[in-house]
């Protein structure tokens, strides 16, 4: 249970650094406008995560034994394919940017 709590704590931390993060550039950037789609954002992601969290409990949460480390194992792969491609993802995007601007398919904008 301490452990289950201390790793909820930590994720919440990071999302809360991550919010504050795109807040401040926000700001800095004089788009204070923006603030409420982040924050509508944050509530919509966290109502989604919490009725994920309550069907996953509701359906899955009976498993035990060997459906349940398939259930587990299966997670596991999807968390790994997702941040593989968002990771993948992010890196590609500036390099396609940047090859779009040198054949000439976009213009940098200043």
């Amino acid at each position: 249970m301490t452990a289950s709590f201390l790793i909820t704590l930590r994720e919440g931390l990071e999302a809360s650094l991550i919010i504050s993060i795109i807040l401040a550039f926000l700001g800095r950037m004089g788009r204070k406008d923006q603030f409420r789609s982040i924050w509508l954002g944050t509530g919509l992601a966290l109502l989604a995560s919490l009725a994920a969290g309550g069907v996953i409990f509701l359906t899955v949460g009976a498993l035990e034994g060997r459906p349940e480390e398939i259930f587990e194992g299966l997670a596991m792969f999807l968390a790994v394919v997702a941040a593989y491609g968002f990771t993948t993802a992010a890196m590609l995007v500036p390099a396609i940017y940047e090859f779009d601007v040198a054949t000439g398919r976009t213009t940098i904008e200043e």
